[in-house]
Parts: C-alpha cells; sequence; structure tokens
C-alpha cells in the first residue's frame, strides 16, 4: 500500500512485509515478492518485517507484481 505512489528520480523506495495472518497471531512465514514487470528489481519479504529496497534513477512508470500473489500488483510513477 498505496497501490499507486509519486516519487522523484534518485528516491528509494523500501517495501514491508506487514502480512500477518490476523489480530494477535503471528506466523512466521507470510512471504512475498517485490518483481519488477520488466526485470529491473526483484525482492523476496519472506517473513514479516522483511524490507526490500530498490532506487529509481530514471523517470518512468514502472509496475511490479508478488510472483506468490497475482492479484498483489501496484506501480510506482518516477518524475
Amino acid at each position: 500500500q498505496p497501490e499507486t505512489v509519486t516519487v522523484p528520480v534518485g528516491t528509494t523506495v523500501a517495501w514491508t512485509n506487514r502480512d500477518d495472518i490476523g489480530p494477535g497471531v503471528y506466523h512466521p512465514e507470510n512471504p512475498h515478492s517485490v518483481t519488477s514487470d520488466t526485470g529491473l528489481f526483484h525482492g523476496e519479504l519472506t517473513d514479516t518485517n522483511n524490507i526490500f529496497s530498490y532506487t529509481f534513477t530514471e523517470a518512468g512508470v514502472f509496475g511490479y507484481y508478488c510472483e506468490l500473489h497475482t492479484g498483489e500488483t501496484a506501480t510506482v510513477i518516477v518524475k
């Protein structure tokens, strides 16, 4: 979240796995990935609170998705 974010060139964007099963329930493995539509970046978020970051060095529209959950998609717009 959010599904779309707009940032200036040179910004480092960080993704954090905040996926818990439910209120008061902790499960050690709720894996996700942050995978660029074009192969530009890929990060494994294998556990709750894992962080992956990427620095966007050029302008463009960069879609990404979770390899494990096909409905989890989003976009970074770099201006």
